[in-house]
């Protein structure tokens, strides 16, 4: 009996060592531990960047001067996306625009069209405030000159009527900040940022492609390593789009320039430029408009928004302005922004204010959009045709109104 409580008791501690092993506490693995606050330093490490990217302000000369509305597109219907990137080297009054791009692309239809424009070349526009035409690497400059803080104002007004369209967005890189941008994502200037173009069937110079160099360096990983230059660079760079939107943009175009259907038009070729004696002596070289809107039009239908194309619209222009020629400029815009103007003329009378005819408005509604746009959206529409013979879906009636059209 003795023996056999002996061995219940022996049994009872040999459970309850076991229960107590079985209770102690295994001890944490070091390398989990530091895996674990690697991670969390990590997580905060770009939490950290994040706000700092998305805290840093918007430097947008537009909208500080209240002209983002008449000088930027405000389309929202379609899959058309016009940027302009303006390159510039120098400080304070010694900057020049070196280099200037619009990128239209159409995301459903996967084409982009890349328009160069140098610095170098002339635009026949200045005349009245200047004396002469300015170079575009002037047009900041001539901005400043004619009104002190509004010279990237003016510089994209000229962008605009050079090249008969508008813009949807803006991104300035000043010289300060394109060496901010290399200090983040590689010096772009030296490297090789051709995409593709076929340079058998388009005639294009090297200097064509420093948009594609300035993209090809950027990448997303990068932007951890060098939150400080990235930050600074945001804060210096000009544009109607926060830094954030900004990057969003240098990555999409980085895709979509190796991934559309694509054709570089570079206005610095022979082709869209011409050559005259300049006032200053010497040989200038001008900015062709026609032959550059034959080109440009060629394009258009590739970058066209879908629903625009299928409205087929036919648009008359009537000039009762009493502005010489504004007919001609004005059809030429919207021939640009991809509308079919089948007439132009001087209206049968003047008029003070401009009127657009659209008998069938819910036929016409993109194209109408798109109308009011480039001649301007306080203006009045009217519901049927005008007392004058016409046939066009939209006629237009140019007013005195649209003299601000060619003032700054």
């Amino acid at each position: 009996m003795r023996n056999k409580r002996k061995k219940i008791k022996k049994e009872q501690e040999r459970r309850m060592a076991k229960s107590l092993k079985k209770e102690k506490k295994k001890p944490i693995p070091v390398k989990k531990v530091l895996l674990a606050l690697t991670i969390l330093l990590c997580i905060g490490y770009l939490v950290y960047v994040a706000i700092l990217i998305t805290g840093v302000k918007k430097n947008d000369p537009l909208s500080e001067n209240g002209s983002s509305s008449f000088l930027l597109s405000d389309t929202s219907f379609d899959d058309l996306d016009k940027t302009l990137w303006v390159f510039e080297e120098g400080l304070g009054s010694d900057s020049k625009i070196t280099d200037a791009f619009l990128v239209a692309s159409n995301k459903e239809k996967t084409f982009l069209l890349n328009i160069y424009i140098p610095g170098w070349i002339y635009f026949e526009a200045g005349e009245e405030d200047f004396g002469n035409s300015l170079t575009v690497s002037n047009f900041k400059y001539a901005g400043d000159f004619l009104e002190e803080g509004r010279g990237v104002e003016y510089a994209i007004w000229q962008f605009e009527q050079m090249l008969g369209t508008k813009i949807d967005h803006y991104i300035w890189i000043g010289e300060e900040d394109q060496s901010l941008y290399s200090k983040a994502f590689g010096v772009y200037r030296d490297a090789k940022g051709d995409f593709g173009y076929n340079s058998s069937e388009e005639d294009f110079t090297p200097d064509a492609l420093v948009l594609d160099s300035f993209v090809s360096n950027f990448h997303i990983l990068k932007i951890p390593l060098h939150p400080g230059a990235v930050s600074a660079m945001g804060k210096r760079i000009k544009s109607d789009s926060s830094l954030f939107d900004i990057l969003g943009i240098i990555s999409s175009t980085k895709s979509r320039l190796s991934g559309y259907d694509k054709h570089i038009l570079d206005t610095g070729s022979g082709e869209y430029v011409k050559e005259e004696l300049s006032t200053a002596g010497g040989v200038a070289y001008y900015f062709s408009s026609a032959e550059y809107d034959e080109s440009f039009r060629k394009y258009l239908l590739n970058i066209l928004d879908r629903d625009l194309e299928k409205e087929q619209v036919k648009v008359e222009v009537y000039n009762g302005s009493g502005i010489s020629g504004a007919a001609g400029q004005m059809a030429r815009k919207i021939e640009n922004s991809g509308c079919d103007v089948v007439r132009y003329e001087n209206a049968p009378d003047l008029s003070d204010h401009t009127i657009l005819y659209v008998p069938d408005t819910e036929r016409f509604k993109n194209s109408l959009s798109v109308v009011k746009e480039v001649v301007g959206t306080n203006v009045e529409v009217i519901n049927e045709r005008p007392e004058f013979m016409t046939t066009g879906d939209i006629v237009i009636v140019l007013g005195g109104d649209i003299e601000r059209m060619y003032s700054f």
